[in-house]
């Protein structure tokens, strides 16, 4: 019940986002995955809504692990004085919020974000806080036991702010690192555990 243009438009665009193939004179075809745009906004909403298997979640997880586990690493080197006083502030809240799990959610967000700009590589914080963002939004992303996890959390939060202020580029690499891929597979355990495990 649209137009011929609606419908063009809409062509032109799923072409933009490297979903469809447009030939004139063969007709349109949907493309192969490997020529979408993967971190078009759109796109990755909608692969992570129908990431039945959590495969997707995985990827994005190792990316943002390889990624933000550096970019520690890098601010344990140039952190400031001024820096390190706004990090350890913002740990210290989220410290007398662990009972409170979305202002320590919100909280934890700052944290990670005040690591990222340490480490003065633009360009790397605004992918991990692209695909980020995009996996929050995710209930298979933030699922399970929140209190559990959150006080796993506030312990990999508080390594890697040690590390950075100890200057330690190693062990803030490494906390990163362990920190990220703990929480990841907390959450993940819960999502694929058989329904019968849930009530014992």
């Amino acid at each position: 019940s649209v137009s011929r243009v609606v419908v063009r438009e809409a062509l032109k665009a799923l072409e933009h986002k490297g979903l469809l193939i447009i030939r004139q004179g063969q007709g349109t075809v949907v493309a192969p995955i490997t020529r979408w745009d993967p971190l078009d906004s759109t796109v990755l909403d909608a692969r992570i809504r129908h990431d039945d298997g959590l495969a997707l979640l995985d990827n994005l997880v190792q990316v943002r692990c390889a990624l933000e586990s550096e970019l520690a690493g890098t601010a344990a080197t140039r952190r400031t004085e001024r820096q390190l006083i706004e990090m350890n502030s913002v740990l210290a809240e989220m410290e007398r919020v662990l009972r409170r799990p979305e202002q320590y959610l919100a909280l934890e967000v700052e944290f990670h974000d005040h690591v990222m700009q340490m480490a003065g590589n633009d360009v790397a914080r605004a992918v991990v806080t692209s695909i980020h963002d995009h996996a929050r939004d995710s209930s298979r992303y933030c699922g399970g036991e929140l209190d559990k996890q959150i006080a796993a959390a506030h312990l990999g939060h508080a390594a890697i702010a040690q590390a950075i202020t100890d200057a330690d580029e190693l062990a803030a690499r490494t906390a990163m690192r362990a920190h990220i891929l703990d929480s990841w597979h907390s959450k993940r355990s819960q999502q694929t555990r058989p329904p019968d495990a849930e009530h014992e």
